[in-house]
């Protein structure tokens, strides 16, 4: 009862914003709660499938997701699950969506605690057991870029498990190259520079939503076509990018 009337109150804040699947309505039935959402046309994925997946239309959904992150940390919530498979897409809107495992962020507090999420797309000091805040949610979606852009994790373990995953983000041991798998198309030198600036372990030295975005139109702006990023995508799914369920790791 308490996960569901919190899941409530997240998304009756963040109802106003376009950014985020909206609640329609919350009603019980005895034992049972439903909600009622908005509904999107696809998932992340099927417009992945479906677009013309170059930089720039891929830069283009990315900057969509990002702004879903700049609307609910303006009213002080964490998602603390952002990846691929929460994010839909209605009218060409990439819309968040998800929130069970969100958190409001009390101002002037140390953050929340707990691990929630999905492994590789979980920040250093969530892991560390550390307090965080929206700036976990910033690391996820550099990872989700990373590994799209990419077609490899950032923090790769030989053995794709979710306990394997997070140990190698703990020690961070992995020297990080921003440069897609071997054998897969090059990438823009500004979506590299870009990526390298947002994908920072020390969280008082990574930006925030808003700060994420301020510099985001400059690298979108330099975006080269050296042809389909397909390969990257085709890389992505083999990694568990999206419906991995060997890959889920919340421990609360």
């Amino acid at each position: 009862q308490e996960a569901i009337e919190n899941e409530v109150e997240i998304l009756s804040r963040i109802s106003l914003w376009d950014g985020c699947v909206k609640m329609h309505m919350a009603y019980t039935e005895g034992l049972f709660c439903y909600i009622v959402m908005e509904k999107c046309e696809m998932t992340m994925l099927r417009c992945l499938d479906k677009m013309d997946l170059t930089e720039a239309t891929l830069a283009d959904l990315l900057r969509g997701a990002l702004t879903s992150l700049c609307c609910i940390a303006a009213v002080d919530v964490v998602h603390r699950d952002v990846k691929p498979d929460n994010y839909l897409v209605k009218n060409g809107v990439v819309k968040l969506c998800d929130f069970g495992m969100s958190e409001v962020v009390e101002k002037n507090t140390p953050g929340v605690k707990g691990v929630f999420g999905t492994a590789p797309y979980m920040c250093p000091e969530m892991l560390k057991g550390q307090g965080y805040d929206q700036k976990a949610d910033v690391w996820s979606w550099a990872v989700m870029a990373y590994v799209l852009f990419f077609g490899k994790f950032p923090y790769q373990p030989k053995e794709l498990t979710s306990k394997s995953m997070k140990a190698t983000i703990v020690t961070g041991d992995q020297t990080l190259d921003f440069q897609p798998k071997s054998g897969l198309p090059r990438v823009s030198e500004c979506v590299c520079e870009y990526l390298r600036s947002v994908l920072v372990r020390d969280p008082e030295q990574r930006p925030t939503a808003m700060e994420a975005m301020a510099s985001y139109s400059d690298a979108r702006g330099e975006c080269d076509s050296y042809g389909s990023l397909r390969p990257m995508l085709y890389a992505a799914k083999r990694e568990g990018a999206f419906n991995s369920p060997k890959l889920e790791g919340s421990e609360n």
